[in-house]
C-alpha cells in the first residue's frame, strides 16, 4: 500500500465513476482499475460495489475512505515540516476566532503560544461562526475558537469552559423599574418568569453568528413572543447600546465586566442555575490534529484555569427582589 492509494479511493469515493476518477489523478482508467484490484486482493476486502450505478463503497470501501483522508492530511502536513526543516521556514497554524473574542483572548494567547513555540506562524481569520465553520471545512482554518453550538455535521470540537448567559436591560429602564436592584449584577442575576419578557424590544446580532444562536434557543425554549428592535454586526455595539436603555438583550456575564459598566446594566436569568454556553475548540471532523494544533488547544485550557477574568465563575440566581 503506498500513499496514490489513498488518493485512488478519494478520487472514486468522489467522482462515483472509475473514468473520471482516472482522468481527475491523470492515469489511465486500465492502470487505475488495476491498482483497485490488487489493493482489495492485498487487503482481502472489496472497497466498491462497481455493479451500483453510480459506483458506491463498501462497509469497507467506507472505513478505508475516512482513515486515507487521515493519512493524506498526516502525509502534507509532514512534507510541510521537513520543507520547513530544510528551508529555515516557521510552520503555520490558521485560528479562525470571532473579532471580539479575539480582542479579548488573543492578548493572552498568542504571546504566550509564540514564547513556547517560536517556530510557529499563527495567522487569523476572523469572522462569524458560520464563516469560520465555511472556512475549517473547506480546509482554509485549521483551528477555530468560539462557542456551541455548532451549525454543521462536519465540524467536531473540544470543550474547554462554560460561558453563563444573562438578559441584561439599562439600570434605569422602565424594565428594569419593577426590581429592586440592590443585590443585581452580572454576577448574581434575578430569577424572572418568562412572562415578562412577551413583547420586550431585544437588540440582536446578525444571523449566522453564535450569540444569535444561543439567543433564539433561550427565548424560544422559553416560549417567549419578542420584537427585534435592532439587529447589529458587533455584539458589543447590542451591549453598549442596552446599557442606554435601547432595548434588553442576551449577553455572556463576562461582557458588561470586560467593557468595565457592570454597574449599567438590570441582569437577569429565565434558568437556575444560570444558562451556560459551552466555549470550543473546533476543527473539521476526521481532522488529523497536528502537534501545534494540540500544543495550542493545551496552552488555552492552562491559561483558561489560570486567567479569572477570562471566564466568569460562580454565578449565584438569586429571587427577584420587587419594589
Amino acid at each position: 500500500m503506498n500513499i496514490n492509494h489513498f488518493r485512488y479511493i478519494i478520487a472514486i469515493a468522489e467522482h462515483k465513476n472509475m473514468s473520471r476518477a482516472a482522468k481527475s489523478l491523470y492515469i489511465s482508467q486500465p492502470a487505475l482499475t488495476k491498482s483497485i484490484n490488487l489493493l482489495e486482493e492485498q487487503l482481502g476486502v472489496q472497497l466498491f460495489d462497481r455493479s451500483a450505478v453510480p459506483i458506491e463503497p463498501t462497509y469497507a470501501g467506507k472505513v478505508f475512505l475516512a482513515q486515507a483522508k487521515k493519512m493524506l492530511e498526516l502525509n502534507d502536513y509532514l512534507e510541510g515540516e521537513m520543507r520547513a526543516i530544510a528551508t529555515s521556514e516557521k510552520s503555520q497554524l490558521t485560528l479562525g476566532i470571532p473579532g471580539e473574542r479575539g480582542a479579548r483572548w488573543l492578548p493572552h494567547l498568542l504571546p504566550a503560544f509564540s514564547r513556547a513555540h517560536p517556530g510557529v506562524d499563527v495567522k487569523f481569520i476572523e469572522g462569524h461562526s458560520n464563516v469560520l465553520e465555511e472556512k475549517m471545512i473547506s480546509g482554509q482554518i485549521d483551528l477555530s475558537f468560539y462557542t456551541l453550538p455548532v451549525g454543521s455535521p462536519d465540524i467536531d470540537f473540544e470543550v474547554l469552559a462554560d460561558d453563563p448567559l444573562i438578559i441584561i436591560a439599562a439600570r434605569d429602564s422602565e424594565f428594569a423599574s419593577q426590581f429592586d436592584l440592590s443585590q443585581n449584577s452580572p454576577w448574581t442575576p434575578y430569577l424572572i418568569p418568562a412572562r415578562l419578557l412577551n413583547n420586550q424590544n431585544f437588540l440582536v446580532v446578525a444571523p449566522g453568528s453564535g450569540m444569535r444562536r444561543i439567543t433564539e434557543y433561550l427565548l424560544e425554549r422559553h416560549g417567549i413572543k419578542y420584537n427585534i428592535k435592532r439587529e447589529l454586526y458587533r455584539h458589543e455595539t447590542v451591549v453598549r447600546l442596552v446599557s442606554v436603555g435601547d432595548g434588553l438583550a442576551v449577553c455572556p456575564c463576562v461582557t458588561p465586566i470586560r467593557l468595565a459598566i457592570p454597574d449599567k446594566f438590570a441582569c437577569f436569568s429565565l434558568d437556575n442555575p444560570v444558562l451556560t454556553r459551552k466555549l470550543i475548540f473546533a476543527y473539521r471532523k476526521n481532522k488529523i490534529l497536528t502537534p501545534p494544533i494540540i500544543n495550542f488547544i493545551n496552552l488555552t485550557k492552562e491559561i483558561i484555569a489560570t486567567t479569572p477574568e477570562l471566564v466568569v465563575r460562580n454565578v449565584k440566581v438569586l429571587p427577584p427582589l420587587w419594589k
